[in-house]
């Protein structure tokens, strides 16, 4: 996944947002963990982006469960209806 590489800390703010939305289109398990290992260092924005695409599959969404289980998420970074459909999944 060359996209990944544009997620590490310090890239910029465009080049995160490129790659999240890009990824988050990529059918591949490993997008979700990618995703949930640069959350910590993603604009806001970015992060929106990021919930949006670990809400997308099945997968993915128990991946951002455990994520957030973990503490690897803050359960308040997800809005109240990301939260509503996370645990309507």
């Amino acid at each position: 996944l060359v996209l990944v590489e544009y997620l590490e800390k310090g890239a910029l703010h465009d080049l995160h947002m490129g790659a999240v939305s890009g990824l988050s289109d990529v059918q591949s398990p490993e997008v979700a963990e990618h995703l949930i290992a640069a959350f910590v260092h993603l604009s806001d924005h970015n992060r929106r982006i990021a919930i949006a695409a670990l809400l997308r599959t099945e997968d993915r969404t128990q991946a951002l469960q455990a994520a957030i289980e973990s503490g690897a998420i803050p359960s308040d970074a997800l809005t109240p209806e990301e939260r509503d459909r996370l645990a309507s999944r």
